[in-house]
């Protein structure tokens, strides 16, 4: 089977472009919706104006998870992305300003301030690399023409914005996945950093790039170490990375060894498509999980968070190494 890649990441977002692909505004004084992540930021209220890109982490002293955001946004500095910690007690007025009434919220701006949902790719090479993006679980006949390649310096952050009009402003909206591969030696990292509303809120997600196999093959066989422990619908997402039709398999794992089960030991794929597998079978719940593919694949598992917090959480599951 032909290597797709030696480095690659995959990274699912679900009707972003709805949001981000709007007219570009500068208004006076921007205002926003309460409980809502800020869509407009003004540059001036912020250092580096100049730079072509900015990552605005709104924070608290007080904030547990703050650090953790504002820790994965500083590796984002570049000559051409500005990292600012908007934290409440020293930048109260702004956070009045921007309404922001959750924290951490982290907000990705470009030179206009119009915040825009991004993927950050880091090269930690001394080589200059070029990486190619892919959109799947789209139709076929979707036509969001030949992406140029992302030209990545070394050492350096690059922002890829898939509402850009040279890039996916004609990507439909809807769940689909975005593959980012280089031909050059294992060499990119690549994070989305999301924030969107959750209930009554806004929550910002970090996600790093699914991996692939030891050896840069995408694997056709992923590991859950375990599953949800009560019945849960769009348990597990399969993004179909090759162009082909396939199947999926699913097998829990007990005291002797893998076990079958027919409702799931067929489940159709098409090319290149994204499909999520309800767990309702209670023979399921709360066990390892194997998932076998004819074709490659990236396997996500997607569960409620707990403590009665609003929204999904997601983790990669675990390539196999020998499939």
């Amino acid at each position: 089977m032909e290597r797709l890649v030696i480095a690659a990441v995959i990274v699912l977002f679900v009707g972003v472009l709805a949001l981000v692909n709007k007219r570009r505004r500068v208004p006076d004084a921007p205002t926003q919706r309460r409980f809502v992540a800020p869509e407009q930021l003004d540059r001036a209220d912020f250092p580096r104006p100049e730079a072509p890109w900015l990552v605005a982490v709104f924070s608290s002293a007080t904030c547990d998870g703050c650090q953790l955001v504002i820790q994965k946004a500083n590796v984002l500095a570049s000559d051409d992305v500005a990292v600012a910690d908007i934290e409440y007690t020293a930048a109260r007025a702004l956070h009045e300003r921007y309404h922001v009434d959750a924290v951490p919220t982290l907000v990705i701006a470009d030179a206009q301030g119009v915040a825009r949902a991004a993927f950050a790719i880091y090269n930690p090479t001394d080589s200059d690399v070029e990486v190619d993006v892919v959109f799947l679980g789209l139709p076929l006949d979707a036509n969001f023409g030949d992406l140029p390649q992302v030209q990545v310096p070394a050492r350096e952050v690059v922002v890829f914005d898939p509402a850009d009009e040279e890039t996916g402003s004609s990507v439909p909206d809807g769940r689909h996945a975005t593959v980012f591969s280089t031909l050059a030696e294992p060499s990119i990292v690549v994070e989305r950093v999301l924030t969107r509303p959750a209930g009554d809120s806004v929550a910002t997600s970090v996600v790093m790039g699914a991996p692939p196999r030891p050896d840069g093959y995408v694997a056709s066989r992923w590991h859950v170490g375990s599953g949800p422990s009560t019945s849960t619908g769009a348990t597990i997402v399969v993004y179909n990375v090759d162009n082909l039709e396939g199947s999926i398999a699913v097998e829990s794992v007990g005291p002797a060894g893998p076990s079958a089960h027919d409702e799931f030991a067929d489940i159709p794929i098409g090319p290149g498509a994204v499909i999520t597998i309800d767990l309702e079978e209670s023979e399921l719940l709360g066990r390892e999980l194997i998932i076998t593919a004819s074709n490659r694949v990236f396997v996500e598992l997607l569960l409620p968070r707990g403590h009665d917090l609003p929204g999904w959480s997601g983790s990669w599951a675990l390539p196999a190494s020998d499939a």
